[in-house]
């Protein structure tokens, strides 16, 4: 079922500029996750599960997206396949990192916010808003 997802949103955005983007939900933070630790102490996979969780909990903090019985959902999904739900370092670290994404345009970076579960949405931010957002 995944996959079929996943084939149908590609499909209708090929060119990553609309839909598809929700496809990156924790990966803003999960490549600077891999960054900060020289790609060498988590997978992929792993970094990316722990910026989704970052990424939920400062959206619910930042009244942008989520509830805290979302996040908890997340986070027991998450953690029941033994992905680490921590980044073992904090959103003010990371956030320089962040800027690199490949979701970045000039002086905006899109961010993919989870509002409920198994709908995302995008969030365009001026860097500025993104690094408050960050906590930096």
């Amino acid at each position: 079922r995944c996959v079929s997802i996943k084939r149908d949103v590609v499909e209708a955005d090929e060119f990553d500029k609309g839909e598809r983007m929700i496809l990156n939900f924790g990966h803003t933070i999960g490549h600077a996750v891999e960054k900060f630790y020289n790609y060498s102490t988590y997978t992929h996979g792993c970094a990316v599960a722990a910026g989704m969780l970052m990424i939920t909990k400062l959206a619910i903090e930042k009244n942008l997206a989520g509830t805290d019985e979302m996040y908890q959902k997340l986070y027991e999904c998450i953690s029941s396949y033994g992905l680490p739900c921590s980044a073992g370092t904090d959103s003010e670290t990371l956030a320089p990192l962040c800027l690199n994404d490949k979701k970045r345009e000039s002086s905006f970076i899109n961010i993919i916010l989870c509002d409920k579960i198994g709908h995302c949405i995008i969030k365009k931010l001026s860097t500025d808003d993104f690094m408050k957002f960050m906590g930096v």
